[in-house]
């Protein structure tokens, strides 16, 4: 996992007004963390986590609810939609937005053997 994997991203969240912060998983791998507002030192507001995992992108509200993005789908696009849809956290993503990129709600366990790389979810 590379902080390069996630330039894109970065880019376009924060050329649109936002904010980012990159955050280790735990796992060996990193979260960046596009949100809203960043004011008197703290990022607060709307946020969830993108990662990149094994080659598959995925998405988590602090619901937390967990999405697999489908490949091929536009990351950037999707992080820019979800900070719009919302000034404050949401606990699922917007079930249009969800729809319009293909998003595949996962539960904690499939989740978990996906990022983990057990299984074939």
């Amino acid at each position: 996992m590379r902080k390069e994997d996630y330039t894109a991203i970065k880019k376009a969240v924060e050329e649109a007004g936002f904010f980012t912060t990159f955050d280790p998983d735990g796992e060996g791998g990193v979260w960046i963390v596009p949100v809203t507002r960043f004011t008197e030192g703290r990022l607060h507001g709307n946020g969830f986590r993108v990662s990149l995992k094994a080659g598959r992108w995925y998405l988590f509200t602090w619901l937390p609810a967990y999405y697999l993005i489908p490949p091929g789908a536009d990351l950037p696009a999707l992080c820019l939609d979800c900070l719009r849809a919302s000034r404050s956290p949401f606990p699922k993503v917007p079930a249009d937005i969800a729809g319009r990129y293909g998003l595949v709600e996962m539960s904690e366990g499939e989740f978990d053997d996906a990022y983990r790389g057990i299984g074939n979810a």
